[in-house]
């Protein structure tokens, strides 16, 4: 049964910078321009222009943008597939593995996908797709998915984690309710970045490949708790599950992987308890987002340790300590957000002239302090006084929110 996929979209890559250990051939040995001795493959060119004469046909969703036909000119049946605008060809054996392009719109038959069977690199945003397309779980040399921004609805399917060569997958800003059960655990995936973020997902977080490095379920309906299975997740250097139904005590073995972890974004949720954490000396945190929870108990002391630390934000919960000045040894902190808590005390002297020596950001409002705020800190915190070029980052190698 010959089925197709109407496609209302842009095609386009985003950069995504591969695991050390993927096989997947990396962009800089392939191309999307005509060199010397290249030709591409001649089934591959009949299947582009079939292709091009499906998504050529359509009118453009806006009129902003130009025209399928307009975009795809490039595409001539004389001239050499690899030096079309859009496509990619691996540099050795000229097959196609990447298409790209803007505002391509159309009822394309999904065999064609099929008739690509090197492609690696596909990206469908912005399409208006309802479903996750079922060709894609046919194209076993998959490497990078990218449905975002769409409106597809249902359950994540459970093959997406049997797929083998997949190792980044988007599927953020759809309407998906929830997870198919996931296969038994343990199972072989390369999967490394993993973005469900801004979806309608309920339930509590299933068992996902341990080989994820990048992990965004942000702004859903999770609930339950942080599964303990997240850490045996050793590469793992993002994970944010910001603006979720979250609840428990966060794991304490989190703290394993403060060695690896760059970002830990738990904003706004519903955890509650202590923070036992004991990071090491090896702490590789940038960024600590605690927001808009329960916490209680005190600030702990091993974030010294935390020395790349950016950005810390324990506002908007029930803290009870006094002012943690001991945190001003800590010489890339930026940001530092500590209102609505139940911090008291004297805030004191600074110990050295040094102290806080990146502080741009300070949040000490809605707690129990006494006294006035040192002159001494306001003589040394001389970042608050550089003036930014454009709209500063505080995030390092993410975002503030």
């Amino acid at each position: 049964m010959i089925s197709y996929l109407r496609i209302a979209c842009c095609f386009s890559f985003l950069p995504f910078l591969s695991p050390a250990n993927s096989s997947f051939t990396p962009l800089s040995q392939t191309s999307s321009h005509p060199f010397l001795g290249q030709k591409c493959i001649s089934s591959e060119k009949t299947t582009l222009l079939q292709l091009k004469r499906d998504l050529s046909t359509a009118k453009p969703e806006s009129s902003h943008h130009p025209s399928s036909g307009s975009l795809l000119t490039s595409w001539k049946p004389n001239t050499d597939c690899c030096s079309w605008e859009g496509v990619t060809c691996h540099e050795v054996t000229t097959h196609v593995i990447g298409l790209s392009g803007h505002n391509l719109s159309g009822l394309v038959n999904s065999i064609n996908f099929l008739n690509l069977p090197y492609l690696k690199r596909l990206n469908l945003v912005n399409c208006n797709l309802g479903e996750i397309p079922s060709f894609v779980e046919k194209l076993g040399g998959l490497v990078e998915l990218d449905l975002s921004n769409n409106k597809i609805h249902g359950n994540v399917p459970k093959w997406v984690w049997l797929l083998e060569s997949l190792v980044s997958l988007n599927l953020s800003t759809n309407f998906l309710k929830g997870f198919e059960v996931p296969p038994s655990a343990p199972f072989s995936s390369s999967l490394s970045f993993l973005d469900l973020s801004s979806n309608l997902i309920e339930g509590s977080i299933p068992t996902l490949p341990i080989s994820i490095s990048f992990l965004s379920l942000a702004k859903n309906k999770l609930n339950g708790e942080i599964p303990v299975s997240f850490c045996s997740m050793s590469n793992l250097t993002i994970l944010d599950t910001c603006y979720n139904y979250l609840t428990g005590q966060i794991p304490k073995c989190l703290e394993v992987l403060g060695d690896t972890l760059i970002v830990l974004n738990l904003r706004k949720n519903r955890f509650f308890g202590l923070m036992p954490w004991n990071f090491t000396k090896d702490c590789s945190l940038e960024t600590l987002n605690l927001y808009g929870n329960q916490l209680t108990g005190k600030i702990p002391k091993s974030l010294t340790h935390c020395k790349r630390l950016q950005v810390l934000d324990l506002g908007d919960n029930q803290i009870n300590d006094t002012f943690p000045f001991w945190l001003g040894m800590l010489p890339n902190l930026h940001v530092l957000i500590l209102h609505s808590n139940s911090l008291h005390g004297p805030i004191g002297e600074p110990l050295t002239s040094n102290d806080f020596p990146m502080l741009q950001i300070l949040d000490l409002s809605s707690n129990y302090f006494t006294g006035n705020l040192p002159l001494g800190y306001i003589a040394i915190w001389k970042s608050m006084r550089i003036k930014l070029k454009g709209s500063p980052m505080y995030m390092g190698s993410y975002y503030y929110r």
